[in-house]
């Protein structure tokens, strides 16, 4: 367990939460740890993926941002957002992904904060939740800062293929496609406090997961 870098990491936010970033490629199997947190320690799940999916729907704030930005071109007849359409416009070049980017991260951030106070505010006092926040790279969305610690999960490149090809019905090369627009493994260990192994045995990777928050749960109790 590596120690928390000051430069990834601010003050303690939440007196009454225990945030655990959870990020890793596509394919790693964050899910099954998501699972593992939210069933077995009652952990409340948050996927930044989701939060922006919410935030796009008609008349949320990046649903507003991106007719402003892009006009009514990029929604579907129902005036929901068409996704691919935003893609074409959004991702021409580096400076139009920056704007994307900047606009909605932040608002993503604000309602994950919002839903972090919340959740803290349900708490009976003297006692500590878990939270598992995911996001792709947590750095790039300003939510490391958020979290007492950060999980890697890793699994091996061909691990990761297959269950893709098997879960989703992509090709190999589509596969390849999706891995190479993503950061690599030294951007994620760079982030990471912690590395769980969820390649091969399910077991294996739920003891991992079992080992730190019996820790962490502890040191929250003696804390507290």
């Amino acid at each position: 367990m590596k120690q928390n870098s000051p430069e990834n990491r601010k003050q303690k936010l939440f007196k009454q939460l225990y945030i655990i970033g959870i990020t890793g490629g596509v394919g790693a199997g964050k899910s099954s740890v998501l699972a593992v947190i939210r069933d077995r320690y009652q952990g409340w799940v948050i996927q930044a993926d989701e939060v922006g999916h919410r935030l796009r729907k008609p008349g949320k704030p990046i649903h507003q941002w991106m007719v402003r930005e892009y006009g009514e071109a990029v929604l579907f007849g129902d005036g929901t957002i068409n996704p691919r359409a935003v893609a074409a416009l959004a991702f021409r070049d580096e400076e139009a992904m920056k704007r994307l980017n900047g606009a909605t991260h932040p608002l993503i951030r604000e309602e994950i904060l919002r839903e972090l106070k919340e959740k803290e505010a349900s708490l009976p006092e003297g006692t500590v939740g878990v939270v598992a926040l995911e996001a792709a790279l947590l750095k790039e969305g300003n939510l490391s800062g958020l979290c007492d610690e950060i999980w890697y999960i890793h699994a091996p490149k061909e691990t990761r293929i297959s269950r893709l090809m098997e879960s989703r019905g992509y090709t190999r090369e589509r596969c390849g496609e999706i891995m190479s627009r993503q950061a690599d493994e030294e951007t994620f260990l760079r982030e990471a406090d912690l590395v769980i192994e969820n390649g091969s045995s399910v077991h294996k990777m739920e003891e991992q997961i079992s080992r730190r928050l019996e820790t962490v749960l502890q040191e929250q109790k003696e804390n507290t």
